[in-house]
C-alpha cells in the first residue's frame, strides 16, 4: 500500500509542479507587471488545483486497483508516476485529454450533466496515465522475473 500512497504522491507532487513552472513562466511573458501577474498566477494556480486533483484522483483510483502497481517498490514508483503526470500535464496543455469522452459519450450526455463532465474531463488523463503506468509496471516485473534464474 505505500508503493500506492508513494507513487500517487509523487505523481501529484510531479503534475503540480510542472504545471506552475509551465503557468508561471506564460504569465511571466505575457502580463503586463505588477499586482496583476500576481493575480494571473492565483488565477492559474487555482485551474492546476483542480486539474492536479481530478487527475490525481483518477491515477489513484487505477493504480490503486492493481496488483502489478502493489508489487513495484517504491522508488521506480515513484519515477513512474511522476513521468506520468508530466504527461498528463501535456494531455491537458494538448486538449488530447478530451478525445476519449467526446468519442465515447454523446453530446446530450456531455451538456445533460456540466459538473460530472467536467469532471470526468479533469480525471481523464490521471485514468489514462495510470492505466500506462500500470503496463510499465507489467513490463518491469515480466523482465525482473525473466532475469532471475
Amino acid at each position: 500500500m505505500r508503493t500506492v500512497v508513494f507513487g500517487t504522491v509523487a505523481y501529484a507532487l510531479a503534475f503540480f509542479g510542472a504545471s506552475l513552472a509551465l503557468a508561471g513562466l506564460g504569465i511571466y511573458q505575457h502580463a503586463a507587471g505588477g499586482a496583476n501577474r500576481l493575480d494571473n498566477f492565483f488565477m492559474a494556480a487555482y485551474f492546476v488545483f483542480l486539474a492536479g486533483t481530478a487527475g490525481t484522483a483518477g491515477f489513484l483510483l487505477v493504480t490503486a486497483a492493481s496488483p502489478a502497481w502493489r508489487r513495484q517498490q517504491i522508488v521506480p514508483a515513484m519515477v513512474i508516476g511522476a513521468a506520468a503526470s508530466v504527461v498528463a500535464m501535456l494531455l491537458y496543455v494538448t486538449g488530447v485529454a478530451s478525445l476519449p469522452l467526446v468519442l465515447l459519450l454523446p453530446s446530450s450526455t456531455l451538456r445533460a450533466w456540466p459538473r460530472i463532465s467536467a469532471a470526468a474531463f479533469f480525471a481523464t488523463p490521471g485514468v489514462l496515465t495510470g492505466f500506462v503506468a500500470i503496463g510499465v509496471a507489467r513490463l518491469r516485473a515480466g523482465r525482473n522475473a525473466a532475469r532471475r534464474p
